[in-house]
């Protein structure tokens, strides 16, 4: 059964929400690939720590400069459609930089299909945030972050796999055929989202702009939830830039050496998704964070120090364990912070915040990791991060004992 609430439509079967959060699931394993995939590619063919870091670079900017815009148009049009052409777009792009062999190209088209992704991630929060149930809300929120847990950390393992496995035109072909597939299970089903759920009367472009802009930035304790996330992608960014000049390059490695340690990486990642799903069912998400934060202070040390490929897995892998931990808490208390009524406007804004930390991390590791190496980079970045989070967490706590009723 549907309902409607303000001209929105509810979708009330679970069964509806699941399978869709199945198909956007495969969008995004499709993207993470990409994340993963080319400066991996690029690396190989480059030998450049200055290229890889570009090319990681280059990969997050577009994103970064149009979530917010995402944000303020994500309601306005159909959703399914927005969704399908979005997939489409991105398995024409990949398709493309397959034909054509070049690495600029390569670099261009992961761009451009990583700006794609952010308009699909605001889209599909909006819907969720927006068209279930109130009452259905958290659980459905729990699995899709489950989902998208899984998928972050399979993403780098396929990427890994098409390394090894393939040359690099070929695995730019499967994973335009991921999208592909993505696309068509969303074009085939969901007709609820066939609506747009916010009426072209309603407010231009601009007004909803500004809206989400003032949704963050007005509010403290969505500012220093932001600052704690800024503080750990810092280093998670870097981690993941730095992982191809590291592995095949200091430690001496093979490239498929990268694939395997993602693997290792992959099962620890989703060990700390069961079981900061089962201690959030009886406890408060807040519990988990402490621990959280010292696996990621161990990780990146044993990343900074390794000197070889066994403890650089181990240190890696306790990271991203840390880092799928961290999300669902910061997910949580997003969702909790950022009003309803506002949600794909003020995500927008959110995002493109903490996602600034990508390119920084391309940027740093173009401009300083061939000089003192990725290592000591990213022991420099760690350092940053660590002195920064604890005044940044304090703050956040400071600003939600002020307003409780956030905290339910």
């Amino acid at each position: 059964m549907r309902g409607t609430t303000d001209d929105v439509v509810l979708i009330e079967e679970p069964g509806v929400v699941r399978r869709f959060i199945a198909a956007r699931s495969v969008a995004i394993l499709g993207d993470q690939t990409v994340t993963y995939f080319v400066p991996i590619a690029v690396y190989g063919a480059t030998r450049s720590v200055t290229t890889s870091g570009v090319a990681f670079l280059v990969q997050w900017l577009p994103r970064i400069v149009s979530t917010p815009l995402s944000g303020a148009v994500v309601d306005r049009f159909p959703p399914r459609a927005q969704l399908v052409v979005v997939d489409l777009l991105r398995a024409a792009l990949l398709g493309g930089a397959a034909l054509t062999g070049s690495i600029s190209a390569l670099v261009v088209a992961s761009g451009l299909a990583t700006l794609l992704n952010g308009h699909s991630t605001i889209a599909v929060e909006s819907i969720l945030g927006r068209q279930v149930p109130p009452d259905a809300y958290p659980r459905t929120q729990s699995d899709f972050q489950a989902a998208q847990q899984l998928v972050t950390v399979a993403g780098p393992a396929l990427g890994g796999a098409l390394v090894a496995a393939l040359p690099t035109d070929a695995g730019l072909a499967v994973i335009a055929a991921v999208f592909v597939l993505s696309g068509a299970w969303t074009g085939a089903g969901f007709r609820a989202l066939g609506r747009g759920t916010v009426g072209a009367g309603e407010s231009s472009v601009a007004a909803r702009l500004r809206t989400g802009v003032r949704t963050v930035l007005t509010s403290r304790a969505t500012l220093a939830l932001v600052g704690v996330t800024l503080c750990v992608n810092l280093v998670g960014s870097l981690a993941l830039a730095s992982l191809p000049p590291i592995v095949a390059g200091s430690l001496g490695e093979p490239d498929a050496a990268v694939g395997v340690l993602a693997a290792a990486a992959t099962v620890l990642s989703l060990g700390a998704a069961v079981i900061v799903g089962r201690v959030t069912a009886a406890r408060p998400v807040d519990v988990v964070l402490p621990w959280v934060l010292g696996a990621l202070a161990i990780s990146a040390v044993l990343m900074v120090v390794a000197h070889h490929v066994v403890v650089m897995g181990i240190g890696y892998g306790l990271w991203s364990a840390g880092v799928t931990a961290f999300a669902v808490w910061m997910r949580t208390w997003r969702v909790r912070l950022i009003p309803r009524e506002h949600l794909g406007a003020g995500l927008g804004v959110f995002v493109s915040l903490i996602m600034v930390t990508a390119p920084l991390a391309g940027l740093v590791l173009a401009t300083v990791g061939e000089r003192i190496g990725p290592q000591a980079t990213l022991a420099a970045a760690a350092l940053a991060s660590a002195l920064a989070v604890v005044p940044a967490y304090r703050r956040f706590r400071r600003e939600t004992a002020l307003h409780p009723d956030v905290t339910g």
